[in-house]
C-alpha cells in the first residue's frame, strides 16, 4: 500500500512505501520535477482505477481553489502532475470508492458564489455541465443556470458556441436548431513542453535562436486542437450532413512561426470537443 502526503513546508509531496531494496519504510519526493504546481495543499483525496482511466490518483486542493492532480502507474513506472482549474474554485474534494466528487464555488449567473455538490464525470464536455433537451434550439437552462450566466454549447461532435442565458433559456437557435445538448461552463486543456533543445556537429543548441517550423501531433478521436495558437476545427468530408462528425484519428501537421531561444510546443484547443494526444514530433531550424 502507498501513502502521500505533504511535507510541512506545503510545497514537496511525498511517498511513503516499504523498499524491498532497503527492507525499510523510505519517504520519496514525488514532486521533485513539478513542485511549482503544489502550493500550500489544504485538502486531498486519493483514488485508484477510475476516472476511466488506469492507474491511480492523488489530488490536493490548494489554497488557490485549484488541484494538483498526481497520476501515477506504478507497474510501467509511470507519473506525472498537472492542474486543473475551473470557473470559480475547488472547496473540498473526496472519493467514495471509483467515484470522485467535488464542492465547487461557483456563480451560477446569479452574480453570487454558491457551494455546489458535483461528481466529476468523463462523458461531460465541460464543467458544471448538464444534458438538456429543448425545441428547435431552444433549451430552459433555469435547473441550473440563473440569467446572464455565459454557458457553452455542445450538440454531439458539434460546438455551437457562448449564450448568454436569458428568461431562464440558452437559445442556440441561431446556430442549430437541435433538440438535444450537453451545457455548461468551458475549460481550456493546454499541454506545455520544456524548450525544444538539440545537439549538432557545431555543439547543442542551447541559448541560440531557433525556430520550431512543423510540429506532427499523433491524434486520436480527435475533433478540436490548436499548436501554439494555430487553431484546427478538425473535420472529415465524407459524412451525411445533419449527421454527426467523424473525430480525426493519426499524424496532422501544424506549421509554426517565429525564432526564440527557448521554443515551445502549447497544445490546446478552442472548442470543448474530444482530444487525444499520444505523442508529437517536431522540426526545428536555426
Amino acid at each position: 500500500m502507498v501513502q502521500l502526503f505533504v511535507q510541512a513546508t506545503g510545497t514537496a509531496v511525498r511517498e511513503y512505501i516499504f523498499s524491498d531494496a532497503e527492507a525499510a519504510y523510505t519517504s520519496t519526493m514525488v514532486s521533485l520535477l513539478s513542485n511549482h504546481l503544489v502550493s500550500n495543499p489544504v485538502q486531498m483525496t486519493t483514488l485508484k482505477g477510475s476516472l476511466a482511466r488506469p492507474g491511480a490518483y492523488g489530488l490536493f486542493i490548494m489554497d488557490n481553489g485549484e488541484l494538483a492532480v498526481f497520476h501515477s502507474l506504478r507497474d510501467e513506472k509511470r507519473a506525472g502532475w498537472m492542474r486543473w482549474n475551473t470557473e470559480g474554485k475547488f472547496h473540498s474534494i473526496c472519493a467514495v470508492d471509483e467515484d470522485l466528487f467535488a464542492v465547487s464555488v461557483r456563480d451560477d449567473g446569479s452574480g453570487t458564489d454558491k457551494l455546489i455538490l458535483e461528481q466529476f464525470d468523463t462523458s461531460m464536455k465541460m464543467d458544471f455541465a448538464s444534458d438538456f433537451t429543448g425545441t428547435a434550439g431552444v433549451f430552459n437552462v433555469s435547473s441550473h443556470f440563473a440569467d446572464g450566466a455565459v454557458v457553452h454549447a455542445v450538440d454531439g461532435t458539434e460546438y455551437l458556441g457562448t449564450f448568454t442565458v436569458a428568461g431562464g433559456n440558452a437559445d442556440v437557435s441561431s446556430v442549430k436548431l437541435s433538440t438535444s445538448a450537453q451545457i455548461g461552463y468551458r475549460f481550456i486543456p493546454e499541454i506545455k513542453t520544456l524548450p525544444i533543445d538539440g545537439a549538432v556537429p557545431g555543439g547543442p543548441l542551447t541559448g541560440r535562436p531557433r525556430k520550431i517550423t512543423m510540429v506532427t501531433l499523433d491524434l486520436e478521436g480527435t475533433l478540436s486542437v490548436s499548436v501554439n495558437g494555430t487553431d484546427m476545427l478538425l473535420r472529415t468530408v465524407n459524412h451525411t450532413v445533419g449527421s454527426g462528425i467523424d473525430p480525426v484519428s493519426g499524424k496532422e501537421e501544424f506549421r509554426v512561426l517565429g525564432y526564440d531561444k527557448d521554443p515551445r510546443v502549447t497544445i490546446s484547443q478552442s472548442a470543448p470537443l474530444p482530444i487525444q494526444i499520444n505523442g508529437l514530433v517536431t522540426e526545428v531550424a536555426f
